[in-house]
């Protein structure tokens, strides 16, 4: 019986999270998971790798206008960092993990921002549904204070 009540719980939580997603976002996640794509990146800025992985995520169709941005403004990280990896045939996301744990980097998907997000910045309509590339290794998609 406790394992049904936590599992309930559990499927709730999820629920609520989802639900607080804008239809950008909610977009952006579901592109990520399931886009797969091929890189080989040999120092490449990390501006041109933001701009590769919206083009790649554009091309698919899944994301109308797919926005890839570098924080330079909360968490401090350049768009001049160059990296390098070489991925094929797999999801955004495990692209993004393989990178975020090699250079110590996360990620976000923005949407709605309230005044006590660290992410207020970016409250224009066009950063909804954006993926921000960011400096620390705790973000995985949500941010984390």
């Amino acid at each position: 019986m406790r394992r049904l009540i936590a599992a309930l719980t559990l499927v709730v939580a999820c629920g609520i999270a989802a639900a607080d997603d804008t239809d950008s976002q909610a977009n952006m996640r579901k592109a990520v998971k399931a886009t797969k794509i091929s890189v080989d990146w040999k120092d490449a800025l990390m501006q041109d790798v933001a701009k590769e992985l919206a083009e790649k995520l554009e091309e698919t169709g899944k994301v109308k206008g797919a926005r890839v941005r570098v924080d330079s403004i909360v968490t401090g990280l350049t768009q001049n960092m160059k990296v390098s990896l070489t991925v094929k045939d797999k999801p955004v996301a495990d692209v993004l993990e393989e990178l975020c744990k090699k250079y110590n980097l996360g990620y976000v998907i923005l949407g709605k921002q309230d005044a006590k997000s660290k992410y207020k910045a970016f409250k224009k309509k066009e950063d909804d549904g954006t993926l921000l590339l960011t400096k620390g290794d705790k973000e995985r998609g949500d941010p984390k204070d």
